[in-house]
Formats: structure tokens, C-alpha cells, sequence
């Protein structure tokens, strides 16, 4: 392995353990905030669709218990592999909840399909993924929701079934460039913040090297100095015989 790839492949292994971490922070965000926002929509549900309202309760009540669990599955030691898979299933859990709503109420005349949206916007602040997983997420949540609108419904409505079959894959498109810009981003930061710190570990080991090359240098010259002007003190002073004036001259300078 050459010298540049050993930086370049630490570099990302840094920034896969960073992007787990975060996953996991993440995933446990995305189901406490599921768990607490979901049951209020409840009241939405009570203006909107009151005959579907006792239905729609138990729906929310079971996206909280999967939410709670997914969010004890985050804190386990699943989550240090499979930490973005968790967030993919929180994703799918209240992406599809809201689409069994939307089928169990008017299909495609729903106006139920605008929380899917909401959703998927609000996952990509709280809980951002990779394009690859975030398009995943999106096409298995737009199949379960156009498949049985195709199969069981005849579209009379066409130009809500239009104006809604637009404005979810519009989000959906949008929401999956967003995460790849993010996640671009976010390798860019984190490379330099990367750098930034190999620099200044390279600077505090020089830092380190030239103290310890100044106190050998300086103990290197110490023991010789020292053993040098013990003697020319005695000198200096006669005690090896008393020096002419210009002699005691040229052993003061030494």
C-alpha cells in the first residue's frame, strides 16, 4: 500500500465510524420525535376523516411502540452495524403508516398524502442518509402507495391523481439530491477537519522532537563545559602557579 492510499483509506474509515455515530444519534431523534408527534395528528384525524378516527388512533399507537422499539434497538449493540439500516426502518415506519391511512381513507383522493411528504422532509434535517439508502426509502414508499391506488381504484379524479403523483415525486427527488449534496458536504468538512488534525499532530511530534534534540544537545555540551571549567577556575586563581598578567587575561576570556 503506497503512502498516499494509507491516508486516504484512514481517512475513510474515519468518516464511516462518524457517519454510524451519527446514524445511531440520529435513528434514536427520529423515533422519540416519532413517538411524540404522531399521536397529535391524531386530532387531525378527528376533524378530517372522524368515522376512520378510532382506526387511525391504533395505527399511530403501533407507529409509537415500533418507534420506542426501533429506538431501543438504536441504543443496543445492533446499531454499531446497522445503525442506517435503522434509520431506514424509521423511515419506513411512518412513511408507511401514513400510506395505509391514505389507502384505508379516499386512495388517491387523499389529502393524507401531503404527511408522506412531510415525512420524508423531516427525516432528511433529523435523520440524513446516503442517496443510495434515501432513494431506496423513497421508491419502496412511492410503490406502496401508487401499486394499490392502480390495482384497486379507477382513477376518475385525473388531475388529483396527477397533482399528487407529482408533488410526491417531486419531494422525493428533491429529498434525494438534498442527501447527496449533504453527504458530499459533510465528507468535505470532515476531510479537512481530518487535516487539520493530522497537521497539528505533526506539529505538536516536531514540536515534541526538537525539545528533546535540544536537551540532548544541551546535555551533550553541559558534561563537557563543566568538566573543562573546573580546571581553568583553578587556573585563574593560581592554584596551579601564579599567571603572568596576560596569562590571567587569556584564561579569564576562556
Amino acid at each position: 500500500m503506497s503512502g498516499n492510499e494509507q491516508p486516504k483509506n484512514l481517512l475513510l474509515i474515519q468518516f464511516k465510524k462518524e457517519t454510524l455515530e451519527k446514524a445511531i444519534a440520529g435513528t434514536k431523534l427520529a423515533s422519540l420525535s416519532a413517538s411524540i408527534a404522531f399521536p397529535l395528528f391524531n386530532i387531525l384525524d378527528y376533524f378530517v376523516y372522524p368515522e376512520l378516527f378510532i382506526q387511525f388512533l391504533v395505527i399511530r399507537i403501533a407507529v409509537v411502540a415500533a418507534s420506542l422499539a426501533n429506538y431501543l434497538l438504536a441504543k443496543s449493540r445492533i446499531a454499531a452495524k446497522y445503525a442506517r439500516e435503522l434509520t431506514m426502518l424509521e423511515y419506513l415506519i411512518c412513511s408507511l403508516s401514513i400510506v395505509i391511512m391514505v389507502h384505508i381513507a379516499d386512495g388517491y383522493l387523499s389529502i393524507y398524502y401531503a404527511g408522506i411528504n412531510l415525512v420524508i422532509i423531516a427525516f432528511l434535517f433529523i435523520a440524513p442518509l446516503d442517496l443510495k439508502r434515501t432513494a431506496t426509502v423513497c421508491i419502496t414508499v412511492y410503490a406502496a402507495y401508487l401499486g394499490p391506488i392502480l390495482v384497486r381504484q379507477d382513477i376518475e379524479n385525473l388531475s388529483v391523481f396527477l397533482n399528487n403523483n407529482f408533488f410526491l415525486i417531486a419531494t422525493m427527488m428533491l429529498v434525494s439530491i438534498s442527501s447527496h449534496l449533504a453527504t458530499q458536504m459533510r465528507f468535505k468538512e470532515f476531510s479537512a477537519r481530518f487535516n487539520l488534525e493530522k497537521a497539528n499532530a505533526e506539529l505538536k511530534q516536531l514540536d515534541e522532537l526538537k525539545t528533546r534534540f535540544f536537551a540532548n544537545v544541551s546535555h551533550e555540551v553541559r558534561t563537557p563545559l563543566t568538566s573543562i571549567i573546573a580546571p581553568v577556575q583553578s587556573m585563574y586563581s593560581g592554584d596551579a602557579g601564579e599567571l603572568t598578567l596576560d596569562q590571567q587575561d587569556m584564561v579569564g576570556q576562556v
